[in-house]
């Protein structure tokens, strides 16, 4: 297969939206904005994303403790604590989530775009072959 340039990525609409859902009662408008694991590239984002929706699946409210609770210490650690933590911080309110929402799910729209282009290109450099 052809070997793929970087991925588009928006790791700081990732880790603000992350932070977002931390600050308010919001995580339903990620859910309708479509976001899922795949709009998440970073893969301590992902592991966040995953933590929340066990949170939320538990009809708990979604807040740092809930998620570092559903981590757990030793995840914590491998993940890098300083990491979590700027994620968390980095945004203040929850106020501008269908922001980040628009942009991270963009950013998973490019990788889908990306991600086709590299597989007809792939079938057609392999039928030259």
């Amino acid at each position: 297969m052809i070997a793929p340039p970087d991925r588009p990525l928006d790791d700081d609409a990732e880790r603000g939206l992350l932070s977002c859902l931390c600050k308010g009662d919001v995580f339903a408008v990620a859910l309708d904005e479509g976001v899922n694991e795949a709009t998440f590239a970073n893969p301590l984002h992902q592991e966040l994303w995953k933590a929340m929706v066990s949170v939320d699946n538990a009809k708990e409210l979604i807040n740092e403790v809930s998620v570092l609770q559903r981590l757990g210490a030793k995840r914590i650690e491998a993940l890098g604590k300083d990491k979590v933590w700027f994620v968390f911080n980095s945004c203040d309110t929850s106020g501008h989530v269908e922001h980040f929402c628009k942009m991270a799910r963009e950013a998973e729209r490019l990788r889908k775009v990306q991600n086709l282009a590299l597989v007809m290109l792939d079938g057609v450099a392999n039928r030259r072959s």
